[in-house]
């Protein structure tokens, strides 16, 4: 186990029934993180497709266009958009980690554990099973919780990496438009100065 925050206090105290609930609540928990992750995953596939569409048609726009003006704006815009394409790919559209819910039947089934359960039983193979299940309940919400924290950390990771994408977006798309501004007014000053 990764983190264990159960205390040998607790564990003396706490009984296989509240272990259980305590446990159901603990996946729960978990399951929702590995939803989220799943759902996650989902959204930055389709951002990333968006993302590779608009670059393929800005791609075509700047070598075909004769037009600085369109140059101009549509090389920011592909920049922005190659930036944020370029994060995606780099690290979020990757192999990402994520803990399963529950636990390895390989970690509880050990010599070990069997032993430390019977001396503490005092030879009652009855009670020996009741603390070994109690053991086994207790670890296993220390590793569901170990397992949320680890997927909350990634789904973190990965919401920054698509905050600074889409702020690279807005970036570009603010800057192109503070150049058609800039140009509509050029643009209305000399409407204004031939009128003159």
């Amino acid at each position: 186990m990764e983190e264990n925050f159960i205390s040998k206090e607790m564990r003396n105290f706490i009984s296989i029934e509240l272990a259980q609930t305590l446990l159901n609540r603990a996946d729960l928990r978990l399951s929702s993180s590995l939803e989220q992750l799943r759902k996650s995953t989902d959204r930055a596939y389709t951002l990333t497709g968006f993302l590779l569409t608009c670059c393929t048609g800005l791609t075509v726009c700047i070598v075909n266009t004769r037009n600085p003006i369109l140059f101009l704006t549509a090389s920011i815009l592909w920049a922005g958009i190659s930036y944020a394409l370029w994060q995606m790919f780099a690290k979020v559209i990757s192999i990402h980690g994520f803990k399963h819910a529950g636990s390895s039947a390989r970690g509880y089934l050990q010599d070990k554990n069997i032993s430390y359960s019977k001396r503490h039983a005092n030879g009652d193979l009855v009670a020996a099973n009741e603390i070994y299940l109690k053991n086994c309940l207790l670890d296993s919400i220390e590793y569901a919780e170990s397992a949320y924290q680890y997927n909350r950390q990634q789904l973190s990771n990965r919401c920054g990496v698509i905050d600074k994408a889409m702020r690279a977006i807005k970036w570009s798309v603010g800057a192109d438009c503070l150049i058609a501004l800039i140009i509509e007014v050029i643009k209305l000053l000399r409407f204004g100065m031939s009128l003159i």
